[in-house]
């Protein structure tokens, strides 16, 4: 019995190996595109920290991010 649950236990880790990685890759992609394009084009992305809304969409953004990494997070973990 206790066997079959760790067993099951690997199999339920192998099978969602795969979302947990799209769900890292998907949770670090907005920060790295706005690290690469501060660095590329400082202009572009300065808006965001000069405008009077730039703040506003910012927090949005940070909102919706920490919504959807939570939807994630519950995706892919799950109870055996």
């Amino acid at each position: 019995m206790i066997r079959d649950r760790f067993r099951i236990y690997r199999e339920v880790q192998v099978r969602t190996a795969q979302g947990r990685l799209t769900a890292g890759i998907l949770i670090a992609l907005p920060i790295m595109m706005l690290l690469i394009l501060t660095a590329l084009n400082p202009k572009y992305v300065g808006v965001l920290f000069t405008d009077p809304n730039g703040p506003i969409v910012l927090a949005i953004a940070a909102i919706m991010q920490v919504i959807g990494s939570a939807i994630l997070w519950k995706i892919i973990h799950f109870e055996v």
